[in-house]
């Protein structure tokens, strides 16, 4: 789909959408498959209305209908919704650029290896010095003098890697975090600026 029919397609949908009967429908329709006379009677509007509304809909691709014993009846059709959110969210996850932290050209280029476009990771490095430039990458979504949790520690860096609980340790082994002792405790150590930690 070119970009041309996403704008004409989303526009579709607002236009749809931006209707309180017709959010009323949809709430229905989401519910349960329900005829023309049912949805009247749910909706406490005329058939004539409904029969407008259910055109909108249709026409946005937001409602499916189908025959059930010679009588037509019409579903909520989230698939639509789903597939235009996929296109905005792939068009959403731009390259990050590295440069923009401060990064010498080696840790960039181990960064570029290591993550996707949306700056997630694809896995952990095993090699010290490329743990390093991930661990530097990582701490920069932390905020100095700021205590966390271990869920908002965890919280933070699932949107990295579904492996929280190995980044943490190596966040605190390599002395990016500091923990109390009983574990409830988190903070950013800023004993050393990243580019200036050994590796």
């Amino acid at each position: 789909m070119d970009t041309r029919s996403k704008l004409q397609d989303l526009t579709k949908i607002f236009e749809a959408i931006l209707d309180s009967d017709r959010l009323s429908l949809i709430s229905h329709l989401s519910q349960e498959e329900l005829s023309l006379s049912e949805l009247a009677a749910h909706s406490n509007m005329d058939q004539k209305a409904v029969q407008r509304h259910l055109e909108g809909l249709a026409n946005a691709s937001l409602v499916n209908v189908h025959d059930r014993g010679g009588e037509q009846v019409y579903r909520f059709n989230p698939k639509h919704l789903e597939e235009i959110k996929r296109q905005q969210f792939a068009r959403s996850k731009n390259k990050t650029n590295f440069d923009e932290f401060g990064f010498s050209k080696e840790k960039q280029k181990i960064l570029i290896d290591y993550t996707h476009q949306d700056g997630s990771l694809k896995m952990i490095p095993t090699k010290t010095k490329k743990i390093i430039a991930v661990l530097d990458y990582l701490i920069l979504s932390f905020e100095k003098d700021i205590e966390y949790s271990e869920v908002q520690v965890n919280e933070i860096l699932e949107r990295y890697y579904p492996d929280p609980t190995t980044l943490r340790r190596y966040l605190i082994d390599n002395i990016y975090l500091g923990r109390s002792k009983n574990g409830s405790r988190y903070w950013v150590i800023d004993s050393q600026e990243p580019e200036t930690r050994k590796s």
